[in-house]
């Protein structure tokens, strides 16, 4: 089992175009010698939705991320996503509730950042 695990997604490129650029890139060339992969994103991507996905494992049903905008039942009332919404814990907090520590950068959803 890994003592450490790093976390990187990129948002548009491909494996392909990355792998492409890997000889200009020494470090990206570095990360990309573990394991990597492409992830399956939920049917109806959006950034919210993806992310949500991402940091949790689960899909827009468990987290109850389905769009940026949330509609309040009975109305038409559009809402901004609340990342405090998300029902289901992240990977990164189950983590730190097991005792391990966890470094956040710039994680899209994340503002403000949760106490760990």
């Amino acid at each position: 089992m890994a003592s450490k695990v790093f976390l990187l997604e990129f948002s548009g490129p491909t494996l392909e175009l990355l792998d492409r650029y890997l000889d200009r890139l020494p470090a990206l060339r570095r990360l990309s010698q573990g394991a990597r992969g492409r992830l399956t994103g939920p049917l109806q991507p959006s950034a919210t939705t993806s992310f949500a996905t991402l940091l949790t494992g689960r899909g827009p049903g468990a987290t109850g991320a389905f769009d940026s905008l949330r509609f309040p039942a009975g109305g038409y009332d559009r809402i901004p996503f609340d990342p405090g919404a998300i029902a289901e814990r992240s990977l990164f907090q189950r983590l730190s509730d097991a005792g391990r520590r966890v470094g956040l950068l710039n994680v899209p959803l994340l503002d403000p950042v949760p106490a760990l």
